[in-house]
């Protein structure tokens, strides 16, 4: 099915200067550089900028759900295919994109999938910088298992991701080859051939 079928897609907003550097608020604000700060590897948990509930209204600002899958959009960060979920209710600036499953789209799921999409693909070189349009990511074709078969494989790989991710354990040279192996298996579950 088209991405636009199954999650709302949705741009982020502008972020002007005289806005950003607050400390505390009821949301935070992500720019794409907080996707490198540690602890966001996966789960979005720390912003270097926050927004009060008057400047959402200011800024026309529609804060994303817990959950939202959210990637870089325009520029060479489109290059590094980051991928990352919300903790919170969160807004985040028009360098972003963000990907809001519906009803037949576990959560976790729409995450693990993309991290087979190669975002590079995705973007267009029709100016200076490369970017990802609304309409091509709206376009993007998702395969939707029943929710069971969903929740299964999220099963499988958040098992999978946690022995890789333990790095207290392993040579420099066994965690490669983890991740190598965590790679393999999460994209042929996510293509549905047979794990062999």
């Amino acid at each position: 099915m088209a991405m636009a079928e199954v999650a709302e897609v949705r741009s982020g907003w502008g972020f002007p200067n005289a806005y950003q550097g607050q400390a505390e608020g009821v949301y935070p604000f992500y720019k794409v550089s907080d996707m490198n700060l540690a602890g966001n590897e996966t789960l979005m948990t720390s912003a270097k900028n926050f927004i009060d509930k008057a400047t959402v209204r200011k800024l026309g600002v529609t804060p994303a759900p817990a959950r939202t899958v959210i990637f870089p959009k325009i520029g060479a960060a489109v290059a590094t295919n980051k991928k990352r979920m919300l903790s919170m209710p969160s807004a985040y600036d028009n360098n972003v994109m963000g990907l809001i499953p519906g009803d037949q789209l576990n959560p976790r799921f729409l995450f693990f999938w993309m991290q087979t999409v190669d975002l590079t693909k995705l973007a267009h070189d029709s100016g200076a910088v490369p970017s990802i349009r609304k309409s091509e990511m709206e376009n993007l074709q998702v395969p939707i298992p029943p929710l069971e078969e969903q929740a299964r494989i999220v099963a499988i790989l958040d098992k999978f991701d946690a022995l890789v991710n333990d790095l207290s354990s392993g040579l420099p040279a066994e965690i490669a080859a983890r991740r190598k192996q965590y790679e393999h298996y999460r994209d042929r579950l996510l293509t549905f051939k047979e794990v062999a």
